[in-house]
């Protein structure tokens, strides 16, 4: 069963919409949360879902440590991915095995390509229960990530 990502930036479902799909289509585009289905929005492959979640679930553990080169020792711990069928989009929850950062958990917004590469496209940071924009990465610029997400 796919876990659904609590009301995930509405944005970058209509940013998405632009990128169109391996195919050269363009997505059906809807005004519904990315959490949700709606009629005539594209079909979902839950087994390709579930596919992304792993390969950025994988990757997470190393972006981090590249993303945060001044904490070499710090040991990144995978707590959780899930996809949105709605965006395409994967948040993966890290947490770090120390307070060096500066924050008790992360939240990587990745795009699966190809189903061979999870890119990374900035990461949250959970800062006094919210979840708060750290830093974008310059993949897929066209796609913005709002400044804040849903309830932890």
């Amino acid at each position: 069963m796919i876990r659904r990502i609590p009301a995930l930036l509405l944005a970058v479902a209509v940013a998405l919409a632009a990128c169109g799909d391996d195919d050269g289509s363009a997505p059906d585009t809807t005004d519904a949360a990315p959490s949700t289905s709606a009629v005539g929005a594209p079909a979902v492959d839950e087994d390709a879902l579930r596919a992304c979640e792993d390969l950025a679930a994988e990757a997470a553990p190393a972006q981090a440590t590249e993303h945060f080169p001044d904490n070499p020792d710090v040991t990144w711990t995978v707590v959780d991915a899930t996809a949105d069928p709605a965006s395409g989009l994967v948040q993966v929850e890290i947490a770090p095995s120390s307070d060096e950062v500066g924050y008790p958990a992360f939240k990587l917004i990745a795009l699966c390509e190809g189903g061979e590469e999870s890119v990374l496209l900035g990461a949250y940071a959970l800062d006094g229960g919210a979840w708060v924009l750290l830093f974008t990465t310059d993949a897929r610029a066209e796609i913005d990530l709002a400044p804040e997400l849903g309830s932890p």
